[in-house]
């Protein structure tokens, strides 16, 4: 609670909505959350958006101001021309441009790569589990405070598997009626493959 509150201290000196929350707080917001939690904090304008969703809402105005959307499209090389102008090369063919916004996520090192300008981006994997929500436990986001820890550094005493795995519990209704129960935090590089002991890992340090 120490923590959670200095971290409340430092959002609001950068002027966002944070409170921190009591026992009664916590209370009247869930019957189900257990009797000793000693409390929480609360982010008034925090919110989570649908990647996908917003990706394809955003391709659908840009069209109707006319941008021209290329799908299934890999740039293969990038470089400016002696007219300064940028140089896309593309397996559908070559493209010119004045500007060129690098928006390829945990890609965009390999697109910076082609200017030789380092991007410091690293892709992280983690593990959630989606089950299906059969009564409302809670009507927004809840994560344990280690998430946190987690995610923008700090130090933690937990056990060493929840300290190997990353592990911190996220707790995430969706629009879809389901839940997400996670999750854990993986720099492993472009592997997408499922680890199995990091999944069985994940449920035990969840257990008490």
């Amino acid at each position: 609670m120490e923590a959670a509150q200095k971290w409340v201290q430092k959002q609001q000196e950068a002027g966002l909505d944070f409170r921190m929350l009591d026992q009664e707080d916590l209370r009247n917001e869930s019957d189900y959350f257990a009797d000793d939690l000693r409390g929480g904090l609360e982010c008034q304008t925090d919110s989570i958006v649908n990647p996908y969703t917003l990706t394809y809402s955003m391709i659908h105005r840009a069209k109707q101001f006319g941008a021209k959307v290329h799908t299934n499209t890999e740039v293969r090389n990038l470089y400016k021309n002696q007219v300064n102008q940028f140089v896309i090369e593309t397996n559908n063919g070559t493209f010119t441009s004045n500007k060129v916004v690098n928006a390829c996520g945990v890609w965009a090192p390999f697109i910076g790569e082609m200017l030789d300008i380092d991007i410091p981006i690293k892709p992280r994997k983690g593990y959630v589990m989606v089950a299906s929500r059969q009564q409302s436990v809670a009507v927004r986001n809840v994560m344990g405070f280690g998430y946190l820890i987690s995610k923008f550094g700090g130090e933690r005493e937990v056990n060493p598997v929840t300290d190997k795995y990353g592990v911190a519990l996220v707790f995430e209704p969706t629009e879809s009626q389901n839940f997400l129960i996670g999750s854990t935090r993986q720099f492993h590089g472009y592997d997408t493959k499922v680890n199995h002991e990091m999944r069985s890992k994940k449920n035990d340090a969840f257990l008490p």
